[in-house]
């Protein structure tokens, strides 16, 4: 089953309030984008921790973005990395949390 482009709602709308937010200096948050790597005529996408970085009110902060057309959301569509990464800053005192699209309700958690 290809699964190209099934958060790219959910990632626009984060996209452009985080431009917002920036811009207002309210926060300083980044997407991150995957490492590639190029190495004899191959692609190799190195896996990264979370989806966004950032610093807000001098804590740093970290979030994954995760869209689903079904009505809950499976602990394995996250990766055990990016599980670990968030609970590690949480317990460094960062702030670190989930977004959630659910598109059949077209809700946000």
């Amino acid at each position: 089953m290809f699964y190209a482009n099934r958060g790219m709602f959910l990632e626009t709308i984060i996209n452009y309030t985080i431009e917002i937010i920036n811009n207002e200096k309210q926060a300083l948050i980044f997407k991150q984008n995957p490492s590639i790597l190029y190495q004899s005529n191959k692609i190799f996408k190195e896996k990264s921790n979370v989806d966004y970085h950032g610093v807000y009110h001098g804590k740093y902060l970290c979030f994954e973005a995760k869209s689903t057309k079904s009505l809950t959301l499976p602990w394995n569509n996250f990766k055990k990395h990016q599980l670990e990464y968030l609970e590690n800053a949480f317990y460094l005192n960062a702030i670190s949390f989930v977004i959630i699209y659910f598109s059949e309700h077209n809700a946000f958690f």
